[in-house]
């Protein structure tokens, strides 16, 4: 039995909303061990965010404990939001090593996230997906063993969605960082993940958790048209449904 890096143990979660109270995550059980992959999908407004929100303490759960052994960060699907558009690339990423209260290797991560020459930009100035680029090397900058993606790629055109598929697993490569991804793409999920963590809808519970037994490194046709591939898809889909 590996010593695992997060465990979320009987996790429920409930708002109250006037005279009504919602329920929104019911009895959430998994385990996530160092360097680990883990897509999670469900149904529209399932709680998919809640669950990620709840695990970087942003929410109290009504009941259930969450254990992380490390820092973590959150990477947002709004990156226009998250970054701070009156700074430079340089300065948003270097923001992150003040978090850590470190200083690190600027240019070697910018190098990582494909973004040289971009230094002296401002978000604005980019595209959607060079921005995403700069709100993970931030995410990276702070040197978190777990990061949480909430669907990161979701306000982006395919072309540019699949280029940074293949761009998060190279770097996911590099650094052995835990990641857990959210996603309602089933594709997305099974491309990137070691496992895939299916929820139902509300009160979300997890109704599959799914072993992504395809071989490293991945690309974006020969392992989308693997057997096991399709085998997968159609197994979760049909959770989903």
């Amino acid at each position: 039995m590996y010593n695992p890096i997060l465990s979320v143990s009987n996790l429920s979660v409930s708002y109250q909303n006037e005279n009504k109270k919602l329920h929104v995550l019911k009895n959430i059980n998994f385990q996530s061990k160092e360097g680990e992959f883990i897509s999670i999908i469900g149904p529209s407004s399932c709680g998919k965010t809640t669950l990620l929100k709840s695990i970087a303490k942003l929410i109290d759960p009504c009941f259930g404990q969450i254990n992380t052994n490390g820092k973590l960060t959150l990477v947002f699907q709004d990156y226009s939001k998250s970054l701070f558009q009156w700074k430079t690339v340089r300065q948003n990423i270097e923001f992150g090593f003040e978090r850590n209260g470190k200083t690190g290797n600027f240019q070697k991560l910018i190098n990582l996230v494909g973004l040289k020459g971009f230094e002296n930009y401002h978000p604005y100035q980019l595209s959607g997906g060079m921005q995403q680029r700069v709100a993970i090397a931030r995410a990276i900058a702070y040197d978190p063993q777990i990061i949480l993606m909430d669907e990161p790629f979701g306000s982006l055109d395919s072309q540019t969605r699949l280029r940074l598929e293949d761009e998060l697993l190279r770097i996911w490569g590099r650094l052995n960082k835990t990641i857990l991804f959210v996603t309602h793409d089933v594709e997305e999920a099974i491309y990137l993940a070691d496992r895939v963590i299916v929820l139902s809808s509300k009160p979300a519970k997890i109704v599959s958790d799914v072993r992504i037994n395809l071989a490293r490194p991945r690309n974006q046709i020969g392992t989308k048209k693997s057997k096991e591939y399709i085998r997968l898809w159609d197994k979760i889909y049909k959770f989903l449904q």
